[in-house]
């Protein structure tokens, strides 16, 4: 029998002291990591600095810089992560970790820079006296390394620092994990209660297991982590990331909001085809696992910034369905694999319990094929999959609405799908739940829509009353306005979230529903 421990943990931010009872999903309540994380590890690509280049502060703003001008922040990209040897390799006189020289003023000025933009800085740390590499020291947990446990010491400078996430890897220790990343996490929390009288913006941090995958983390991360690795390391080759897919997909259960089956970072850019990159970002984007790219996100294609840029595709990965699994939250699941096919299948949120994405996946090396799954299959992941129901259909790599499909008939590509590559569609029930609808030749002229900064004009093509909501991607109601007459409305977008918005306007009796993105 698997033993089920609930943790309620306070969490604090700023001078609000907040309480959540972790009871209601099993799932760790820390505040943060509410939907899989999304951001940068220097691990991939610049390993610990020898590869391409030192880490420094250079570097770490430049990479919050291109996080942001290519259109990864929009998408939902905030973390920009360093990894082993950010630390100079001796501690100070007071046991303190220090920055290596290529940070001559420390973390703090970094972690400054990134949130002014808006993004958010994490750090790498090891559960021994040294980290993996050997080149910085680790938190001494047990004390093997002599000279104290620094867990406190090193949180408390984390938390005065504003570190957003901190990566704790398990290099030296074999055995006992679940005890030991829970002690540890505990005491990341209790700096931030412990630091805030000194430290106003104290507040926590995504705290992630790395201990790739041993003694089985999903059955006991959830209530000690945000984030477990359920794998080995990834190396940047196809089939390494599939390798990971194939671990992580069997783990689905254990997936909930604030906690995380996390299989690795993402290769995309490393050398993949294009194909392969879709692929591999799509798998991770179905299993709702943490989006941490590990290219050198500065010097980009424009094929590896459309894969990342894609917020039709990250909002899949970032979808926080309530579900019917254990902890709250459905992961994506393979429902078939056949003859070098797969199909994944994801429920996702809305109104009706009934919204999915759909992954088609060639695996194989050889030809273009065209696959299909039945209604049955579909609904074999949950919801409320009726016979009959139409489903509108959105295509989420070419960005283009496919008109609806009729559940009951088997789903199929609309083409083959060629060898490594993906076809990626959202079936919706309703419009705004994603889907801008293809408009009626006869509704084409029903009404203007113009954005100008964050104000919507809407200019009605016909007479009668005229009225208008906008809803985001997921079907939300976030602005309305109702009017009796006249032909001319306005909608304030001001204090919005960047990303894809639906307007429908209803005039003289018809309805359009048009898509508009605001920056």
């Amino acid at each position: 029998m698997i033993s089920i421990k609930i943790v309620n943990r306070l969490f604090i931010v700023g001078a609000v002291l907040c309480v959540f009872n972790a009871s209601e999903t099993n799932a760790l309540n820390n505040g943060v990591a509410r939907t899989p994380p999304m951001g940068f590890n220097t691990w991939n690509y610049f390993g610990v600095g020898n590869l391409h280049g030192a880490l420094n502060d250079s570097l770490m703003r430049g990479l919050g810089d291109a996080m942001v001008s290519s259109g990864m922040k929009d998408a939902g990209f905030r973390y920009v992560n360093l990894d082993d040897a950010w630390a100079a390799q001796m501690r100070d006189a007071n046991g303190g970790l220090v920055a290596n020289s290529g940070f001559p003023h420390g973390l703090k000025p970094v972690a400054d820079y990134l949130h002014n933009k808006g993004l958010k800085l994490g750090v790498y740390t090891n559960v021994t006296g040294g980290s993996c590499a050997g080149f910085m020291p680790g938190l001494n947990f047990d004390n093997t390394g002599g000279g104290g446990d620094h867990t406190a010491q090193d949180a408390d400078s984390f938390v005065a620092w504003g570190v957003d996430y901190v990566k704790v890897d398990r290099c030296g220790v074999y055995g006992g994990f679940e005890a030991i990343y829970d002690s540890i996490g505990a005491q990341f929390h209790a700096a931030v209660a412990r630091m805030l009288p000194k430290v106003p913006t104290a507040h926590e941090m995504v705290f992630s297991i790395c201990n790739w995958g041993m003694e089985s983390p999903w059955l006991w991360g959830y209530s000690v982590g945000n984030m477990w690795r359920t794998t080995g390391d990834i190396t940047p080759g196809f089939n390494s990331a599939l390798g990971n897919a194939d671990q992580n997909s069997a783990y689905y259960p254990y997936s909930g909001i604030g906690s995380w089956n996390d299989p690795d970072m993402l290769e995309v850019g490393n050398g993949m085809t294009n194909t392969q990159g879709r692929a591999h970002f799509s798998l991770w984007c179905m299993m709702a696992a943490p989006l941490i790219v590990g290219n050198d996100i500065r010097n980009m294609d424009d094929s590896t910034k459309a894969i990342y840029a894609n917020q039709e595709v990250t909002a899949i990965n970032q979808d926080t369905l309530g579900g019917t699994t254990k902890l709250g939250v459905i992961q994506g699941r393979r429902v078939i694999s056949a003859n070098g096919n797969e199909v994944w299948v994801k429920q996702l949120k809305d109104t009706n319990n009934a919204d999915y994405a759909i992954l088609f996946f060639n695996r194989s090396n050889y030809s273009a094929t065209k696959i299909s799954i039945s209604t049955t299959q579909i609904a074999s992941v949950g919801g409320k999959m009726v016979a009959g129901k139409s489903y509108y259909m959105r295509d989420l790599w070419g960005k283009k609405d496919l008109g609806t499909w009729t559940a009951g008939d088997s789903l199929v590509t609309p083409a083959p799908v060629p060898p490594n590559d993906v076809f990626m569609v959202r079936l919706s029930t309703a419009t705004p739940t994603g889907v801008a609808v293809p408009e009626a030749k006869s509704n084409a002229a029903l009404a203007a829509i113009m954005l100008d900064k964050r104000v919507l004009v809407i200019t009605a093509g016909r007479p009668g009353p005229l009225s208008a909501d906008l809803v985001d991607a997921r079907g939300a109601l976030v602005r309305s306005l109702r009017a009796s007459g006249g032909n001319r409305c306005v909608i304030d977008a001001g204090g919005l979230s960047a990303g894809v918005y639906f307007v429908n306007v209803r005039c003289a009796g018809r309805t359009v529903v048009r898509p508009i993105v605001l920056k």
